[in-house]
């Protein structure tokens, strides 16, 4: 999910929010409260992952990252996130 350089300030970050459980606990909890952690994170960071249901149109979810264009369009709000997650988890490393 997150790796390297992104993984340890994500845990470092992690010890400062209210209700969060422990860094090392983090990987056990489900993954749609992981993933709310992540993308805080991520907006802390200057990182902006937005998914948005299109339903009206085609019946999906759309993401977006830093108010890009739609980049890929996602059955479920999770698979959107986990990409964003990744796409954003790469472009930390490669810029910190």
């Amino acid at each position: 999910m997150i790796t390297n350089k992104c993984k340890t300030d994500f845990e470092v970050w992690l010890k400062d929010q209210p209700l969060a459980p422990y860094p090392s606990m983090i990987w056990d909890v489900p993954e749609f409260v992981r993933n709310a952690f992540i993308l805080q994170f991520f907006d802390s960071a200057g990182f902006f992952i937005d998914t948005f249901a299109t339903y009206e149109v085609n019946g999906n979810f759309d993401l977006w990252i830093n108010s890009s264009e739609t980049l890929l369009e996602f059955d479920t709000r999770i698979e959107a996130q986990q990409k964003g997650i990744e796409i954003a988890n790469k472009m930390y490393n490669d810029n910190r």
